[in-house]
């Protein structure tokens, strides 16, 4: 599955310049491939010299078909003093990133909890930050590179830690997502039956409304 924009863990050189705050162009070099990009720190507005930390990769010539735990280089791309010396390396923790600030914590802290992260962290992560929409097992699975063993595994672990639900159409929901699908309808019931005391019981369809569509 091919992806031009990546999250990734990047030791930054102690001999570079400070990563920031505006997008650097790089090349970047993930086994045999190279690419030009632009790199950004994410969670912090410079990532300085020596320092390790969170990185948002944009791809600029073509897509890449990267997984988790793919290592990577990143070369000076400008026409400057530095160029073509080497800025950093690290290793991809998302290869398919949500859409949101590089400024959010709560990326920063996805991205925290997906370092080192065991199968069962990994797909609990991706699963919940989907919220309503859910995902499908099949794309969680190109998305995390885990083995359809080892990510059946970790949903088996987390169905019985409760921790997420399948729903008849084989649909993933993390349990906020959960929780939240069943306040939204105890609150719908709870106004239906103070409007309509001697109804005794709600149709499903006026229920529907207080779900996201």
């Amino acid at each position: 599955l091919e992806t031009q924009v990546v999250d990734a863990e990047v030791a930054w050189l102690a001999g570079a310049k400070p990563l920031g705050p505006k997008p650097v162009a790089v090349e970047l070099l993930v086994g045999t491939a190279a690419r030009r990009a632009h790199a950004a720190p994410i969670g912090v507005e410079v990532l300085a010299p020596g320092a390790r930390g969170f990185v948002r990769i944009h791809l600029e010539d073509g897509a890449l078909p990267l997984l988790p735990g793919d290592a990577l280089v990143l070369r000076g791309f400008a026409r400057t003093s530095g160029s073509f010396a080497t800025l950093g390396g690290g290793c991809v923790l998302d290869a398919h990133p949500p859409q949101r600030r590089r400024s959010d914590p709560a990326l920063a802290l996805e991205l925290s909890q997906l370092v080192g992260a065991d199968a069962r962290t990994a797909a609990r992560i991706r699963v919940e930050r989907a919220g309503f929409a859910g995902c499908e097992q099949e794309a969680l699975r190109r998305e995390s590179g885990l083995t359809p063993a080892a990510l059946e595994t970790a949903l088996e672990v987390l169905e019985t830690e409760a921790l997420l639900a399948r729903s008849e159409a084989g649909l993933l929901l993390g349990a906020p997502a959960c929780a939240e699908l069943e306040r939204r309808l105890l609150v719908a019931l709870t106004e239906l039956h103070e409007r309509e005391p001697r109804r005794p019981g709600s149709p499903r369809r006026a229920l529907r409304g207080a779900l996201p569509q």
